[in-house]
């Protein structure tokens, strides 16, 4: 059997994936049930357009993996898919010590598994950091925003964004930050405390649930504040979000909404984890695939 497989993966070529392989990215994100749309694609080629790879066997896409590199801090690693015909013959793993070979000079490599990928992660020598809740709910009821210093982020305000999210993220990942703005302006949103931007937060349509997230704020209640001005957009919305369960008193608001979990996801990370950020400031996620 060893044998076999061996021969089979001596077939496997890995390549730079293109935008034309996009389609077979959203086959296997599909049949994993997993929520990302072609824009979201098309952002991780344009952020890393030489860090995207595809498996190939016979002429065929079987598997796909992306890479960004936050300012040379630390890299992340998302959409380790394969399509289900191939699974289960190494495909995975080979493309991510590829993903970890094209990453090896830099300190730290960062992903979020889900338990069923964490096995792959931990014979890779990668370690947990923290868990994650995601959070579904299939129809957002009408949710009223009464805060007032809650406005839509412009260009202007990236720059304190920046010297905010470069310390709570742990790296500088603006120009993540400015393309999820820009796609979605609606849900780009800040709140003002003390003449300061206090938090911010974004979101972004997938194809089963409006994701929410990042949200980044000084206070638990601001962060609250933040997500009921987005979430006043979305009534009767299916909608996602990342909670990381130190969260606890934003996670009982999100569940008191009905928002219920759906999985639980790991924060790993592999080599020396020298940048962890501020965590405590992170009330959710931009997603599994983004960090």
């Amino acid at each position: 059997m060893t044998d076999n497989l061996n021969n089979y993966l001596e077939h496997i070529v890995i390549q730079q994936m293109q935008p034309a392989d996009i389609p077979d990215g959203m086959r296997f994100k599909t049949a994993a049930g997993w929520n990302q749309t072609e824009a979201d694609w098309k952002l991780y080629l344009d952020a890393s357009p030489d860090g995207c790879f595809a498996a190939v066997f016979e002429g065929r896409i079987v598997g796909t993996v992306t890479t960004l590199v936050y300012d040379t801090t630390f890299a992340w690693i998302g959409m380790m898919l394969v399509d289900p015909e191939y699974r289960r013959r190494g495909i995975a793993t080979s493309l991510m010590r590829y993903a970890m070979d094209y990453l090896s000079e830099i300190e730290t490599i960062k992903l979020d598994a889900t338990p069923a990928g964490k096995t792959v992660y931990d014979r890779l020598g990668f370690r947990e950091e923290y868990p994650l809740r995601r959070m579904t709910l299939g129809n957002l009821p009408l949710i009223h925003s009464t805060t007032t210093n809650i406005t839509l982020i412009t260009d202007d305000d990236f720059k304190e964004i920046a010297k905010k999210d470069i310390v709570v993220f742990g790296a500088n990942r603006m120009p993540v930050l400015k393309a999820l703005a820009r796609n979605n302006p609606g849900t780009a949103k800040k709140i003002i405390r003390n003449g300061a931007i206090a938090g911010y937060c974004m979101g972004r349509p997938g194809t089963n649930f409006y994701q929410i997230g990042p949200v980044v704020a000084d206070t638990g209640q601001d962060a609250i504040c933040l997500a009921q001005e987005v979430m006043s957009t979305l009534t009767g919305h299916a909608v996602v979000i990342d909670v990381p369960v130190q969260q606890q008193g934003f996670m009982e608001w999100i569940v008191s909404l009905g928002f219920t979990e759906q999985r639980l996801l790991i924060r790993m990370y592999y080599g020396d984890s020298a940048h962890p950020g501020q965590p405590d400031n992170v009330y959710a996620i931009c997603g599994p695939e983004l960090g």
